[in-house]
């Protein structure tokens, strides 16, 4: 689903498609109709009578795969008279559906003759369109959770306020909306991913954008985030900041599995030098929790990738503070994406990457430390 929905916003021309009465147009083996047999009386009567379906039918616990399989199976079949279905079935249907998106009417003639139209609503997010928002009910929930509250116990004080307000606030989701096409048309454009990452005591926050150059100018679009409520057991700003530049770097790694384009340049940018200089310095000796998400983020990103970003920069602390409607639709970094100086430099300026380097030296940490404090909240957890 996810991997349908990051494709579906590549093309400029955008194609919804259906199969009707999916399971009904799938036959059943003779011998295995007996498991769907079911019994039928008629107005009037008391004699009862046994049927068997003999076509898949809703409710059954293997229906979607078997529809699944068939319809692959279907397009490796054909795939000598149609070469591309093979493709088409894999990479754009969910289930029944299909979302699929092209760069011009040529291939979108080529590549799905007769699809249906249609339009579905729904509040799932698996984009992390809203995750802002959402994150404002996770926190107070996880709150009750953690002081014990049973299910059908009544929900009061400030825990009970804070979620009133956000199930009123849910009514004005419709405001809400971002560009479906993000990423270039043409074969001379020029994309950039950059991914942001924060933590705070309360969540850790994600978030991506594919920012394109063409001739016709400069876009930055909202791509997708992520956020988490943060782990019940205690622990440290810069545990949480780790984990939010490892969440991060898994956004990353998703999306270039995802999406057809290869990008000409990644970003990943985190507000927290001491997670930068855990990074980037080899020498550097952790605990197992600190090195273990260290060396998956090593394995799929590279250092010169990681770059600083001012927190009054970083859009993922919407992610970890939570937003209001009304406040994602106005002035919100999340996704109104401002023109800021970071989409426009390949690197970070010089003030930035003395902040990043603080901590390189491992020979010279602990003096560095004591004379440049305070550059980070997080220097005195520096060891891991």
């Amino acid at each position: 689903m996810l991997g349908n929905l990051l494709r579906f916003r590549q093309g400029a021309i955008a194609i919804q498609g259906d199969i009707e009465a999916m399971f009904m147009q799938i036959g059943v083996r003779q011998k295995d109709r007996r498991y769907l047999r079911f019994t039928w009386k008629q107005p009037n009567s008391q004699e009862l009578e046994v049927f068997e379906n003999q076509r898949h039918i809703f409710g059954v616990r293997d229906s979607p795969a078997c529809a699944n399989f068939v319809s692959q199976q279907t397009a490796k079949d054909d795939i000598e008279d149609h070469p591309n279905s093979l493709e088409i079935t894999q990479r754009t249907f969910y289930m029944d559906d299909m979302v699929s998106t092209f760069i011009d009417t040529i291939d979108t003639i080529h590549y799905s003759p007769g699809c249906q139209g249609y339009s579905e609503k729904s509040f799932y997010d698996p984009l992390g369109i809203i995750s802002p928002f959402l994150i404002r009910a996770k926190i107070p929930l996880q709150e009750l959770w953690r002081h014990g509250y049973e299910w059908d116990k009544a929900i009061s004080g400030d825990n009970g306020k804070a979620i009133k307000d956000w199930v009123e606030e849910t009514e004005l989701l419709g405001t809400v909306g971002v560009n479906r096409l993000v990423g270039g048309t043409g074969l001379g454009d020029i994309m950039e991913l950059h991914v942001f990452c924060d933590a705070s005591l309360e969540a850790t926050a994600a978030v991506a954008y594919i920012k394109t150059t063409s001739n016709q100018g400069t876009t930055i679009r909202f791509l997708m985030g992520k956020t988490r409520v943060a782990s019940l057991r205690q622990t440290t700003i810069p545990r949480l900041e780790l984990q939010a530049a490892l969440y991060a770097a898994r956004l990353k790694k998703t999306i270039e599995v995802e999406r057809d384009f290869k990008f000409d340049k990644i970003f990943l940018r985190s507000d927290s030098t001491t997670v930068l200089s855990w990074i980037k310095n080899l020498k550097l000796k952790h605990k197992m929790y600190t090195r273990n998400r260290i060396a998956e983020i090593r394995d799929i990103t590279s250092n010169n990738q990681w770059t600083y970003v001012n927190s009054k920069d970083n859009p993922a602390d919407h992610g970890t503070r939570g937003l209001k409607v009304t406040e994602m639709t106005e002035k919100s970094l999340w996704l109104q994406v401002p023109q800021f100086r970071l989409f426009y430099k390949d690197n970070s300026s010089t003030d930035e990457q003395q902040q990043e380097n603080v901590f390189l030296n491992s020979a010279e940490q602990k003096t560095q430390v004591t004379r440049r404090q305070p550059i980070d909240k997080d220097l005195i957890h520096a060891s891991g």
